[in-house]
């Protein structure tokens, strides 16, 4: 028989590290590998970061935004050869109507002495549009133009109209309008639109020191008042405890002030509303502020109303009968040439006596519910993912 021989044989793990070890390359990388492991159990151990240490990253930036600057009407905007890629607003030329700012809203503005105009001894005229504009705050002069721009049934200048008389031309270039340039086409809109507004930052700052009771007369000097001053070159206020005045002259409660809120709080709540106009902020303002019946058509009739009857009068008067004729028609395209015409077309609601052009049909009543309008309907999707929730109340 033959002779057995005992001979040792690798297993197969001892094999596979006998062959990696032979190679110089696999070796040279486990010695990589260790290092880098080496270096982040130990490395923090040797040279801790420092609380002075400062890191930096570095960003590509659109060449449109390289010349940003902070102006002195606190917007930010870029060098005048560039196209902006951020607008904020885009308005319709055709027969589509711009919604109108509203009678409530330019009586908000206090008059050019710094004195709401239920105070002000210049008092408010409406009879034109040029008149209710003329010797106010500056800001309802840069964001509303001076002129009656035609009502909503009608047709003005390639279709721009309005639903209240008033328009606004916050953001967007007026003779673009006049014009009919596409520059004021959504999303052509050649203006610059902001993305934070400091303004906001101090009206928040300004109304978180009222609601606090802490306002003090620096701190308006360095929130509201900057915003009077130099947006709307009006005078400051004084603050004195929840007093205010102006020029020694007091601001005394405003008759639409049937909220319980002092004169102080009321006029930073104004302050707001006429820096932030058509910004998106005043229905939530009027939530949280529990001023829901400022929506509400018969509680707050100066809500859905522009201009007045005197002020349709006025512009009709003074539109000679080529610019009736091939400016102004109905929306059947029938030429508009009496006055009687216009009043028969349009809605009317009366206030103190007087008519005023109103936004909406009679029928479309609105009615602002305290129990339910300051809280949204939780969507259905969520309720049926957990019907524990149940529904706000009202929905």
């Amino acid at each position: 028989g033959g002779k057995m021989e005992d001979k040792s044989v690798l297993s197969p793990g001892r094999q596979t590290a006998k062959r990696f070890f032979r190679n110089r390359l696999a070796l040279v990388g486990l010695v990589i590998l260790g290092l880098l492991f080496l270096f982040s159990f130990v490395g923090g151990w040797l040279t801790p970061y420092r609380q002075d240490q400062v890191f930096y990253r570095e960003e590509l930036q659109r060449k449109e935004y390289a010349a940003v600057t902070e102006n002195q009407v606190y917007y930010f905007t870029t060098s005048s050869d560039r196209t902006p890629d951020t607008v904020l607003h885009g308005y319709s030329t055709s027969s589509t109507p711009t919604w109108g700012i509203t009678k409530d809203a330019v009586e908000s503005y206090c008059n050019a002495d710094g004195l709401p105009i239920h105070v002000s001894e210049a008092g408010f005229d409406d009879s034109t549009v040029k008149s209710a504009i003329a010797g106010r705050d500056a800001r309802l002069a840069s964001n509303v133009n001076d002129s009656l721009v035609m009502l909503d049934t009608y047709a003005w200048r390639s279709g721009i109209n309005s639903t209240t008389g008033y328009w606004l031309t916050k953001f967007v270039n007026w003779s673009d309008y006049i014009n009919a340039s596409s520059n004021n086409l959504a999303p052509y809109n050649d203006t610059d639109g902001p993305v934070y507004m400091y303004s906001e930052v101090l009206l928040n700052y300004a109304e978180a020191c009222a609601e606090l009771g802490t306002m003090t007369q620096a701190d308006a000097d360095k929130s509201i008042n900057e915003l009077r001053v130099k947006h709307g070159k009006i005078p400051a206020l004084t603050v004195s405890g929840t007093s205010v005045s102006v020029n020694g002259t007091a601001i005394t409660k405003d008759p639409k002030n049937i909220y319980g809120v002092n004169e102080l709080i009321w006029e930073v709540r104004r302050e707001r509303r006429c820096e932030l106009i058509c910004d998106g902020f005043r229905t939530d303002d009027l939530r949280r502020w529990k001023m829901g019946a400022q929506l509400d058509f018969s509680k707050n009739p100066s809500g859905h109303v522009g201009v007045s009857e005197a002020a349709v009068q006025a512009y009709y008067d003074y539109t000679n009968e080529y610019d009736w004729q091939n400016l102004h028609h109905d929306a059947e395209g029938k030429n508009i040439t009496t006055m009687e015409e216009i009043k028969a077309k349009e809605y009317w609601t009366e206030i103190d006596g007087k008519n005023y052009i109103s936004a909406f049909a009679p029928a479309r009543n609105r009615v602002f519910d305290e129990g339910k309008n300051y809280l949204d309907p939780l969507p259905s999707g969520i309720t049926i993912i957990n019907p524990n929730l149940g529904q706000n109340p009202g929905w």
